[in-house]
């Protein structure tokens, strides 16, 4: 318990120091909740780039603590808003860890989640071991991204945690911090719709799963998304980010996480998502729309071309070069990793003659990412669990509903990074489920 606990408060504390710091380093002076998200992907990354240093993974822990220590210091008296971000902050984090903390308080004891559905933790945890005695392995030479293996390293190296401990601790604490993240989005609710809907986005049904089953990958994954598009989002509505050269630059620091947590494949997601939001703020700047869906200058006549809307965060003058910085800024810090994704492109996973759908009992309906699956295995189909299937489809369809409002809402409020994010996720899963 300690151990696993000591792992939590470790990863959570670098993460937020660490993360805040580089956003400062941005421009930004006020406190923002991407920092947990952008201080995750900053471990991944630099710990993977020394955890192969000498000393089986102790220059790693050395340069988490550097760091924590340099943000800590460098965020004194330059970060705004500190104590209401606390304030904000420390009631999800305790209700996310209470949460996160169930299956233990269940099975009265501390150990790896899941094993009984899904056993990977087995090739994790011997990958991590070879990697702390500085040994190949096979995730290894397959070029398997394995930025989360180096956290877990240093943690042993640093604060004498077990590699088991280590994992079951990375995977809470990415809990805490989707949570904390979505904070990004009610800064200005009360406080008990705000700790609420982060708490719902945090801790949702497919999260909650594949916590439950020990896959930290995944968990990983769907943070650096979610803050992905609050990251856009921010860039282009937060008064205190639109006008910043680096103002794109925590999203190529997530996107960066993503690579040394997902490889490749992990930037389907952020792409789309970047690709679909600025195709769709280029259109509304120059439809002439302003965030009520109203034209900009008038009435117009048939004759006369609609007028350019005021500058958004992808027209304005600034845009190109914020992106250029952006894109250099990912390009630099991925560049050792490049030739590890292309041999990563062979591996079984991406074949489709190998294993298939893996532990999965068939295809998972789309449904379950509304939230609605009334067993206690999300493999099972409607109506094999305690609840029968007629409560399952009334429960997809009532989601259903709330989502096309959310959609209408988003549309009437212009908030064009969501439905990016949305709609990148859509075509992903249409992509994936088609072929």
């Amino acid at each position: 318990m300690i151990g696993t606990y000591a792992a939590v408060l470790a990863v959570c504390v670098a993460s937020l120091a660490i993360g805040q710091a580089a956003i400062a380093l941005c421009g930004v002076r006020r406190w923002s909740w991407l920092s947990p998200a952008v201080g995750l992907a900053l471990l991944c990354a630099a710990c993977w780039g020394t955890v192969r240093l000498p000393g089986h993974g102790t220059a790693s822990a050395v340069l988490v603590l550097l760091l924590a220590a340099a943000s800590i210091a460098y965020l004194r008296r330059r970060v705004d808003g500190a104590g209401e971000a606390l304030r904000a902050g420390a009631p999800v984090a305790i209700l996310a860890l209470t949460a996160t903390s169930l299956p233990f308080i269940a099975e009265g004891h501390f150990g790896i989640l899941g094993t009984s559905f899904n056993p990977d933790m087995s090739q994790h945890l011997l990958a991590a071991d070879r990697l702390a005695h500085d040994q190949g392995s096979q995730l290894l030479h397959q070029g398997y991204p394995l930025g989360p293996h180096a956290v877990v390293v240093a943690l042993n190296e640093g604060l004498g945690i077990g590699l088991a401990q280590g994992f079951t601790g990375l995977t809470v604490a990415v809990a805490i911090l989707a949570s904390l993240t979505a904070l990004t989005a009610f800064r200005d609710q009360p406080a008990l719709l705000r700790t609420s809907a982060a708490l719902v986005i945090g801790l949702t049904y497919l999260v909650a799963s594949y916590f439950a089953q020990g896959s930290f990958k995944e968990t990983m994954q769907a943070l650096f998304v979610l803050a992905f598009v609050l990251a856009l989002r921010e860039a282009s509505t937060n008064p205190d980010w639109r006008e910043l050269s680096l103002r794109f630059a925590p999203a190529a620091l997530l996107a960066i996480g993503s690579v040394y947590t997902y490889s490749f494949p992990g930037l389907i997601w952020l792409i789309g998502a970047a690709t679909i939001w600025a195709l769709t703020e280029i259109v509304v700047h120059r439809s002439g729309l302003s965030a009520g869906g109203a034209a900009v200058g008038g009435p117009r006549t048939e004759v006369q071309p609609p007028p350019a809307g005021p500058p958004t965060a992808a027209t304005g003058p600034t845009a190109w070069r914020a992106s250029l910085w952006a894109s250099l800024l990912f390009l630099v810090l991925i560049a050792p990793e490049i030739g590890r994704m292309i041999d990563f492109h062979s591996f079984e996973t991406f074949d489709p003659n190998g294993p298939g759908l893996g532990n999965l009992f068939g295809q998972i309906s789309p449904f379950e990412a509304l939230g609605i699956w009334p067993s206690g295995d999300f493999r099972l189909t409607p109506g094999a669990g305690a609840v029968p299937a007629f409560g399952y489809y009334l429960g997809a369809a009532f989601a259903s509903i709330l989502l096309l409002y959310g959609v209408f809402l988003c549309w009437r409020r212009r908030e064009t990074a969501l439905l990016a994010g949305l709609a990148a996720a859509a075509l992903a899963y249409a992509a994936a489920r088609l072929g």
